[in-house]
C-alpha cells in the first residue's frame, strides 16, 4: 500500500514527513476507478494529516512530495493478531473453563481470565516481533509524481 506526504523536515538520517488528507493526487482515489491508495489512511489512523518520523532512504529533502509505501499484508496480518486471535482465545478459555468445571460459571470465568491473560502476552509478543521486523514499517518508497491517480478513463 502507498500514500503520498510531504517532507515537513530532515533530521540526519530521518524525515518528518506529513501524510495526505486523501492519499493520492487527484482526490479519486476512493472512488471507482481510482487507485484506491487512501486505504493507507486507515493504517496511518484516520486522522487526515498525521505525522511520521521515517528513515530518509531516498534522499528527500524539505517540501519534498513522497509515496510511503507499507508492506503488503501488513494490515491484515496485524488486524488478525489484535483483534482475532484475543478474542479466539478468551472464547476458547471460556470453553475449557467451562468443559472442565462442567458448566459452572466460576471456571467458565477463569477460563476467559486466563485466555485474556494469553492474549495479553501475545499481542505484546506480536508487536515486539512486529517492531524488530522491518518489513512492518512505512519505508519512503520514491519521490511523488505530480498525480498518482487516473481516472477509468485514461
Amino acid at each position: 500500500m502507498e500514500m503520498n506526504a510531504e517532507v515537513l523536515a530532515v533530521d540526519k538520517d530521518h524525515v518528518l514527513v506529513k501524510v495526505s488528507e486523501h492519499g493520492g493526487g487527484c482526490g479519486r482515489c476512493n472512488e471507482a476507478g481510482g487507485c484506491n491508495s487512501g486505504v493507507l489512511t486507515q493504517v496511518f489512523g484516520r486522522r487526515a494529516g498525521r505525522e511520521f518520523r521515517l528513515e530518509n532512504s531516498i534522499g528527500a529533502r524539505a517540501g519534498d512530495r513522497v509515496v510511503v509505501s507499507l508492506g503488503d499484508g501488513v494490515t491484515l496480518k496485524t488486524a488478525l493478531a489484535v483483534y482475532m486471535v484475543p478474542v479466539l482465545l478468551v472464547i476458547l478459555g471460556a470453553g475449557l473453563g467451562t468443559w472442565l468445571g462442567a458448566g459452572d460459571d466460576l471456571p467458565a470465568g477463569l477460563g476467559a481470565g486466563l485466555g485474556l491473560v494469553t492474549a495479553i502476552a501475545f499481542v505484546a509478543w506480536f508487536r515486539g516481533r512486529m517492531a524488530a521486523d522491518g518489513s512492518s514499517h512505512p519505508v519512503l518508497a520514491r519521490r511523488a509524481e505530480p498525480s498518482t491517480c487516473r481516472s477509468s478513463r485514461d
